[in-house]
């Protein structure tokens, strides 16, 4: 084998016609060969190795276009980023992109030469625990170029003792010195395009945060999770993110209450997706709501009730004509109506609305229905999705919801008071004026061992008639749910799925079985 030919076996590169013609003949003598007499019983296991790499050189992947191994290099990061498993990180050396520079030489130069695989950088930090990640950042400026960079960092909680996370020693400070890297190096600081932070004990002390003038002139996503023993000062840490002018996404979860933060000078104005998980009570959710103009989507965990004892002042009005998806849990009771007072949602699509309540706050829990058709009259919107779980509703009421939301394709009722044998009776009954013509998707839960099995079973089967019955005679209540194509019941809470619930009567399960067959009915609780 001469020189050329073995300097492609060596560095991976791409032979040429004339190099593959030569190839080719040596590939065939050399088989030809083995197929002989002539050939020894024992054939050289070194050269037929070199073979098989001699063959290797005429693989298609060696003549891929540069541009299309980009592409293939790009989703492989991609795949790993998106992963809920695994952390990503882009030094992790056996994962993309570092894999990828160690496979042979032009593939690592290829991926060097891809700004893409170097813009999007998750850290965990407890990698660099006994390393200097400072040594790194150089290497992510050069191969990302000039895009906008997107950077997570990770709390380092490696050890667990029992149902205890322990930090690590020394990594606080060790992430302290990395984030006001992060804020003071120019260079980082104006390509950054989103911050992820979960920070974790005393690491969310305000100096490790950026200063209230700070500019992050490409910052377009921030996501903060803020947990541990001291209440971070949210108002300073929000402030510090004032001057970031195409910032449009904000998500926060922090542990405390957090009122405090309605005093903050963030640029609430800006954003179209906001989610918060913190204690914030009915007043300070309403606050910041009148505050996005731009919002288009929202999620609130974790809402308190305003004080009972404090006459709440009348909800500020406001115009979100954006607003299209809006998500909010209570705890301990619910005051919707403080929180959507004043509101007008012209474009809301999608609304859900969840009440996590103990039994001595069921006082705190105000009608729904009136709030809802309050807002109705104020948006006239054409909801399409609609949650309710939790709510202290009778199946009238929820009826009277239904009539204002005629464009409903999904409906979700959950744990609410309303799910009795009254609701499953005035869905089989003929009544125009529950009509859902667009309705594609019913899931009711809880089935509880309260309710009666014959009623539950004789709803399942009319809805099926009526959702596969069109209106032939020109009678509308022939075709009430003429676009239903599934029914989800639940028998018993799914937190705990796995328990053997109380059947109903055999016949009945019978029916129940019918109807699963069918795909139009899902029972996912029922004993197999």
């Amino acid at each position: 084998m001469d020189d050329s030919l073995s300097c492609l076996v060596r560095y991976n590169g791409v032979p040429t016609d004339a190099q593959a013609r030569q190839i080719r003949h040596i590939l065939t003598s050399e088989q030809q060969k083995m197929h002989s007499n002539s050939v020894p019983p024992l054939y050289d296991l070194r050269r037929v190795q070199l073979l098989r790499l001699l063959a290797g050189t005429l693989s298609c992947i060696r003549r891929f276009p540069p541009e299309i191994l980009s592409i293939v290099f790009i989703f492989c990061c991609d795949g790993d980023i998106s992963s809920k498993d695994e952390v990503y990180t882009i030094v992790h050396p056996n994962r993309a992109p570092m894999l990828l520079t160690r496979i042979c030489s032009r593939w690592r130069q290829i991926a060097l030469d891809t700004p893409r695989l170097w813009d999007n950088v998750h850290l965990h930090t407890t990698l660099f625990a006994k390393g200097d990640v400072e040594e790194f950042i150089p290497d992510i400026l050069r191969r990302s170029h000039s895009l906008p960079l997107s950077i997570t960092i990770d709390t380092p909680l490696a050890i667990i003792n029992g149902a205890t996370w322990l930090a690590l020693d020394g990594v606080n400070d060790y992430n302290g010195r990395w984030l006001d890297l992060l804020w003071t190096d120019r260079t980082i600081r104006l390509r950054l395009r989103s911050i992820t932070l979960d920070l974790y004990e005393d690491e969310h002390e305000s100096h490790i945060f950026p200063l209230p003038e700070t500019e992050f002139p490409a910052l377009a996503n921030l996501a903060l999770t803020l947990e541990g023993n001291s209440e971070p000062d949210l108002v300073q840490i929000l402030d510090a993110f004032k001057h970031a002018p195409l910032l449009h996404s904000l998500e926060l979860e922090v542990q405390f209450c957090s009122d405090v933060m309605i005093k903050s000078t963030f640029p609430w104005h800006q954003l179209t997706t906001l989610k918060m998980s913190l204690a914030l009570t009915s007043k300070a959710a309403h606050t910041i709501l009148v505050q996005c103009t731009s919002l288009e989507r929202t999620k609130f965990d974790n809402i308190h009730p305003w004080d009972s004892d404090i006459s709440p002042p009348p909800p500020a009005p406001a115009l979100l004509s954006q607003l299209r998806d809006f998500d909010f849990e209570w705890r301990d009771g619910s005051q919707t109506g403080m929180v959507l007072g004043g509101l007008s949602l012209p474009q809301l699509r999608s609304l859900a609305i969840t009440s996590l309540s103990r039994s001595d706050w069921e006082d705190l829990q105000e009608p729904l229905t009136p709030v809802l058709l309050d807002l109705h009259a104020r948006s006239h919107f054409a909801l399409e999705h609609l949650a309710l779980s939790g709510q202290l509703l009778n199946p009238a009421e929820l009826l009277s919801v239904l009539r204002i939301a005629p464009t409903l394709r999904t409906l979700n009722v959950r744990q609410c008071e309303c799910i009795t044998d009254e609701l499953f009776e005035m869905l089989t009954a003929n009544d125009s004026l529950t009509t859902l013509p667009h309705l594609a998707r019913l899931e009711i839960h809880p089935i509880t061992a309260t309710l009666d099995g014959n009623v539950v079973v004789t709803m399942a089967e009319s809805l099926f008639k009526k959702a596969n019955a069109p209106a032939s005679n020109g009678d509308p209540t022939l075709a009430m749910f003429p676009s239903l194509i599934q029914l989800c019941l639940y028998r018993g809470d799914e937190v705990y799925r796995h328990r053997n619930w109380e059947r109903f009567a055999e016949d009945l399960e019978h029916r129940i079985a019918v109807l699963c067959e069918t795909g139009f009915l899902v029972d996912r609780y029922r004993r197999r």
